[in-house]
């Protein structure tokens, strides 16, 4: 059934070049999950049909899939570029992330900042608490059979880390 749309799916795949239309680029993500994934096509294949690159119809997909887990198919302020920055997070933070970008207005560049900036503060806190587990000497002594040696250069590495985040 698939191979029916094909002229369809490429119409859409051609109103899609630049930054592209958020229906469009839905319609053609529904194609691929309703019509071509039921029928045992791959992703490839589907891209040939459409004739447009893999990965960038993948990232359509994924548009999709946010939108329908969201519930969601249009947006006021928000575009696709938008929306190919946000499938990239945390699927925990994409529905506070995509609310308050709508919300405010934000620009792609505000957005992208928004989204490093969560991701500069996640990677701290996570070696945050790494280098706070290595300091502890209580681990150490009961937890790890590695030598304080080496536990003091992990230490010292996790340190430059944090510090070259920040």
């Amino acid at each position: 059934m698939a191979r029916q749309f094909t002229p369809h799916a490429a119409e859409l795949a051609r109103n899609l070049r630049g930054d592209g239309h958020l229906a469009a680029a839905l319609r053609l993500g529904a194609w691929v999950l309703d019509e071509v994934f039921p029928e045992g096509m791959t992703m490839a294949d589907a891209a040939r049909t459409a004739q447009i690159a893999p990965s960038t119809l993948q990232r359509y997909v994924a548009v999709t899939e946010l939108c329908r887990r969201l519930e969601q198919t249009s947006f006021e302020h928000l575009r696709l570029s938008h929306l190919k920055l946000i499938v990239a997070v945390d699927e925990a933070a994409q529905a506070d992330l995509l609310v308050q970008a709508e919300d405010e207005m934000w620009t792609v560049a505000q957005l992208r900042a928004r989204i490093a900036g969560q991701r500069a503060r996640s990677a701290g806190s996570v070696l945050d608490r790494i280098a706070a587990w290595v300091a502890d000497p209580r681990r150490r002594e009961c937890e790890l059979d590695v030598p304080l040696d080496v536990l003091d250069r992990v230490l010292a590495d996790l340190t430059w880390l944090r510090e070259r985040k920040r």
